[in-house]
């Protein structure tokens, strides 16, 4: 059992409020809170992947902990590898890694590169961006370009910053301008509303022992015209963090940060369209059998591959789709550093996601579901001089209480990400998972470079609601 020594009061005053906001709003590796996400076709295409009782745990036990306040992830302006990858099925992976650069010049000027492979709720992201920028005396202002092979895929980055060397105190902006350079080479359509996001973030050091920092992102009203497919698609999205640090007593801190997201998707029919849909027939779709209307993104990839091929068929109507998703999480972390670089941390997230997606009747009809998810994690670093000086063990316990609740045609019976039996009733399959679920992560970490405290670490984790083993993955922190 751990021995926590005794906080200040007015410590534990401040940590049972900071409970409280708690329970109001995410943790910081579900969004994106240093740079921008834009928008992306493949958002129209939806998840490549399916989310089951666990994806949540998984993704939380294989982030470096603890978790907040910036540990073990690069800053604004660092150059580095940063990132995680672990198993979260058998044939899925769940990856989250930056690589970046920048060299300075001679002038007040440098170049800088990012590549970046996550994910977020819509599915798989990368981004590879390179480009120049101007900094001089802490104001800064640059030029990227995520350049692709395919020119309907290039988008610019445009930032502006600000900086205090002095202090914590930091702001930047960043617009980006999604497939603007080369829209009327667009396969198969072009943006009547271009694609436009918008994204602000900083940090002000309010007292020395005290930083406040956050971000906002909004991704502007887009729409895409599908020529070929008459059809158009309008997409928006609006999401926002804020987070508080807090140094109450020497080797304590307690981090608290608040995060949500809302966003609509809408496909439907363009004006006078006669537009045909491709689907699959009932035979060829999936294990369960289903008729499963396609995505624009996926008549376009169709359309590429020839459409002649492939068993498919064709009936009138227009593919119509609406989507409306929120996202609400809050996480607060105390952490104690203990001497020789050991540490002790304690956790609390509320997770609560609701995604409701209405098709056409009888292809893919309609689903609902709403996430909630309530997590306690508590763990300790050790370090091991006797047997080997850089190395270290981290392990950490994770309980959660899960109150999901999810609706779906009964045509797609076999495909429920849950495999627990759910109640059917006017044709909808209605699944509810309420329960306890925990999970054990020791964490084994190895210093590659003292001086700048760069570590590799193997995270074999283990089910503790079941007998089973959790999923292995790396984190890797190698600053420059």
């Amino acid at each position: 059992m751990l021995s926590w020594p005794r906080p200040p009061s007015r410590f534990l005053a401040a940590g049972a409020a900071a409970t409280l906001l708690c329970f109001g709003a995410d943790v910081a590796q579900a969004l994106e809170w240093e740079n921008p996400e834009p928008f992306r076709r493949e958002r129209l295409q939806g998840r490549q992947f399916s989310y089951n009782s666990e994806s949540f745990l998984h993704r939380l036990s294989f982030e470096p902990k603890p978790g907040l306040g910036g540990a073990r992830r690069l800053g604004a302006t660092d150059s580095g590898i940063e990132g995680v990858a672990g198993s979260t099925r058998n044939d899925e992976l769940y990856v989250r890694s930056e690589l970046r650069l920048r060299k300075d010049f001679d002038q007040p000027a440098f170049a800088a590169a990012r590549f970046r492979r996550s994910e977020d709720f819509d599915g798989y992201y990368h981004e590879a961006l390179v480009g120049l920028g101007i900094d001089y005396e802490g104001w800064e202002v640059s030029l990227h370009g995520d350049v692709q092979a395919a020119k309907e895929n290039v988008d610019v980055h445009l930032r502006f910053g600000w900086s205090d060397p002095e202090s914590d105190n930091r702001l930047h902006a960043t617009i980006v301008a999604v497939d603007w350079l080369f829209n009327e080479k667009q396969v198969g359509g072009f943006y009547e509303q271009q694609p436009l996001t918008y994204h602000l973030a900083g940090s002000w050091q309010l007292l020395e022992p005290l930083t406040l920092y956050g971000f906002a992102a909004y991704n502007a009203p887009s729409r895409l015209i599908w020529n070929r497919y008459g059809t158009s698609s309008v997409d928006r999205q609006a999401s926002a963090g804020i987070g508080l640090r807090w140094l109450p007593a020497e080797g304590w801190s307690l981090s608290l940060e608040n995060e949500g997201l809302y966003g609509t998707r809408r496909t439907q029919a363009s004006a006078g369209s006669q537009a045909l849909d491709i689907l699959f027939p009932q035979e060829e779709a999936f294990a369960g059998g289903f008729e499963r209307l396609l995505t624009p993104g996926e008549l376009l990839l169709l359309d590429r591959l020839n459409p002649g091929q492939g068993g498919l068929f064709e009936r009138q109507g227009p593919p119509r789709q609406r989507l409306r998703r929120s996202y609400l999480s809050s996480t607060m972390e105390v952490v104690q550093d203990l001497a020789e670089g050991e540490q002790r941390w304690l956790g609390l997230r509320y997770f609560r996601l609701r995604e409701d997606d209405r098709r056409n009747p009888g292809d893919w009809a309609m689903s609902h579901s709403t996430r909630r998810e309530y997590t306690l994690y508590v763990g300790q670093r050790w370090q091991l001089p006797q047997l080997l000086p850089r190395l270290a063990v981290a392990p950490t316990l994770y309980v959660a209480y899960h109150d999901n609740h999810l609706e779906f045609p009964q045509s797609q019976l076999n495909t429920l990400p849950m495999g627990e039996q759910g109640f059917v009733g006017g044709g909808y399959l209605d699944q509810r998972d309420v329960g306890f679920y925990g999970k054990l992560a020791p964490a084994i970490e190895y210093t590659v470079i003292r001086e700048s405290q760069a570590v590799i670490s193997i995270n074999p984790t283990i089910f503790l609601h079941r007998a089973a083993f959790g999923g292995g993955n790396v984190q890797v922190y190698i600053p420059f």
